[in-house]
């Protein structure tokens, strides 16, 4: 019995089968996002050609543009950095909620599914992604769940249906 399994299929690919000890499964992973791959053939665009110039002529002109383009710069920059200040605050403080979260429902959600009220969910992730998601009724058969949806695996026999 085991409580991860790291199969690769006959064609190659990938899969972890495991008990999931929360009952939700996250909508967006570090771990999905770490393993994104960016689209093929995608290149970045190649700047555009610069235009001429269009500065005046005069050194009073071109003393105000300058000063106006420091402004803008000083204002910008200001604005990014509230900007990256905001997001990372909002960043700590859902990752705080969700870890407060998860330390209040994960002991209540362990004692359902030892008495029986729950069921265990056995979550099947191909190449790091979510694939699919099956229960079982107690931490010995989630096991088991583990050890044959592992071997279904591994013989090509895994049926990609939702269940």
């Amino acid at each position: 019995m085991a409580g991860r399994s790291h199969v690769v299929d006959p064609d190659g690919v990938t899969w972890t089968v495991r008990r999931r000890w929360l009952p939700w499964r996250r909508a967006m992973a570090l771990r999905e996002l770490w393993h994104t791959e960016s689209k093929e053939g995608e290149t970045p665009e190649t700047p555009a050609e610069a235009e001429e110039s269009k500065e005046p002529a005069n050194p009073v002109g071109k003393v105000l543009f300058w000063v106006l383009g420091i402004i803008i710069w000083a204002v910008i920059g200001i604005g990014k950095l509230l900007f990256i200040v905001l997001a990372v605050v909002l960043t700590v403080t859902v990752s705080v909620l969700d870890m407060l979260v998860q330390l209040i429902v994960l002991p209540i959600a362990i004692a359902a599914r030892s008495i029986g009220i729950s069921r265990w969910p056995v979550q099947v992730d191909r190449e790091k992604l979510h694939h699919r998601t099956e229960s079982a009724a107690g931490f010995d058969a989630a096991g088991e769940l583990v050890d044959r949806l592992a071997a279904q695996i591994r013989a090509g026999e895994f049926t990609a249906q939702a269940s």
